[in-house]
Parts: structure tokens; C-alpha cells; sequence
């Protein structure tokens, strides 16, 4: 590691205690360790939502594909490379955010009121059929998902202008990212 780099500590923690302390046989045999552990729990992730799909949601939008078994696994199969691919774009999304946990907090912050939605409704409104619920969350998701996006999902890092690293701060800068009171609720 460059001693010169710019890092945060919490970040390489684990890292520098395999490249300093361990012998260099056993750094290469962890390292492999770790990527058999990763992808094999999302090969069973994968595998375990892509039959889910298939049982839950195929059967029923299709009750006479139950006593296709085979159709049913390529179906299945199917769906398992569908959530691949979502995975993959989640990843992808996520190297924009600073760190894991913001990328699933601006994700999930979609669903989360939703969410509280059909806790309350589930819980206060007996009379509320499953359809209605059903189409009220999918209409709330959808529409908070262009809200997020007016606001911008991920804040952009500020850049300091010539002036400014001359020395010269001039104005208080507002910084990229954060939203103005008018278009997202701010104070």
C-alpha cells in the first residue's frame, strides 16, 4: 500500500492486518476463502429467489404450468439470471455511493414508507382488500422514485475552483447535491 494514499482507516483495518501479519502462503488461501464464501451465498441467494419467483409468481399468474416440472426449472433458471442481473445494477449503483450502507439507505428509503403503509393499513383498516393494498404500494413506489430522482439519489462531491485553492473563499458555497427548499420539502 502507497503510505501517501488517501484513505480511511475503518476501511483497511482487516487488509492491513492480512498483508502485515500473515505469512504469504496463507494470505492467497484466504483471499480464496472469502470469494468460495461470497459466491456461494449468492449462488444460493440467487438460486433460492429465482424458485421463489417461480413458485409464487409464475404458478399463480399461471396455474397450468404446475404440472410442467421441466418448463418450471427453465423458468426458474431464467428468473435466477433476471435477479443476476439486478444484482449486478445494485452493484453498479452502489459504487456511486460513498459507502454500502448509504447505497441501502437510498434504495430502501424508497420503500420504507410504503412499507409503514401496509403495516398501518394491515393493522387499523380491516375492511382494505389485498388488491387495493396491493396497487396502492405499487402506486406509491412508483411515484417516489421520480421524487428521489429530483432530488438527487447521490450528493456530488464539492471541487474546490482555482480561486478557492488560492486561498481565496470569496462566498459561502452552497455544495452539489443538496437540495433547495423548493423542490424537495427543505426547510
Amino acid at each position: 500500500m502507497d503510505p501517501r494514499a488517501k484513505t480511511k482507516d475503518s476501511d483497511y483495518v482487516f487488509i492491513t492486518f492480512i498483508l502485515t501479519q500473515m505469512p504469504p502462503g496463507s494470505v492467497g488461501l484466504l483471499v480464496a476463502v472469502m470469494f468460495a464464501a461470497a459466491l456461494s451465498s449468492k449462488a444460493s441467494e440467487l438460486a433460492a429467489l429465482g424458485t421463489t419467483t417461480t413458485i409464487d409468481f409464475w404458478r399463480h399468474l399461471r396455474p397450468l404450468a404446475a404440472a410442467d416440472e421441466a418448463r418450471n426449472v427453465r423458468v426458474a433458471r431464467r428468473f435466477t439470471a433476471l435477479r443476476g442481473v439486478v444484482a449486478v445494477a445494485f452493484a453498479l449503483f452502489a459504487g456511486f455511493a460513498e459507502n454500502l450502507i448509504e447505497a441501502i439507505n437510498i434504495l430502501g428509503s424508497i420503500f420504507y414508507g410504503v412499507l409503514l403503509g401496509l403495516f398501518l393499513v394491515a393493522f387499523f383498516l380491516r375492511r382494505v382488500g389485498g388488491s387495493a393494498v396491493f396497487f396502492a404500494a405499487v402506486t406509491a413506489s412508483s411515484s417516489a422514485w421520480p421524487n428521489r430522482r429530483s432530488c438527487r439519489l447521490v450528493a456530488e462531491p464539492t471541487r474546490a475552483t482555482p480561486d478557492e485553492r488560492a486561498g481565496d473563499r470569496g462566498a459561502p458555497r452552497v455544495p452539489r447535491g443538496v437540495p433547495s427548499a423548493g423542490r424537495c420539502g427543505g426547510p
